[in-house]
């Protein structure tokens, strides 16, 4: 019993449709929390800390280019994940 944590740089997970597929890979390989890197929109430096505004989800993780996620969109990966496989996911908000 023990904290076997993996972060995750969330800039390089591309549309969130892909993400479960992605994420469970950390899962199969034993950790059992996952920390995000921010999930806001990326500032000009595209730095994974650098946010262009705290208050939107990046637009990169849409399915399509130039749709809209927000944070509900993610929060049901982080729940189908939470429940189905038992991994802790987190993020800052």
């Amino acid at each position: 019993n023990s904290v076997r944590c993996q972060t995750v740089l969330t800039k390089l997970l591309g549309p969130l449709n892909t993400w479960e597929s992605k994420l469970r890979v950390a899962k199969e390989s034993g950790y059992n929390v996952v920390h995000f890197t921010p999930i806001q929109e990326l500032g000009g430096s595209r730095s994974a800390y650098s946010l262009r505004n705290q208050l939107k989800v990046n637009p990169h993780f849409a399915v399509k280019k130039g749709g809209e996620v927000g944070f509900d969109d993610v929060e049901k990966v982080i729940k189908k994940c939470r429940q189905e496989w038992g991994v802790s996911l987190s993020w800052s908000r």
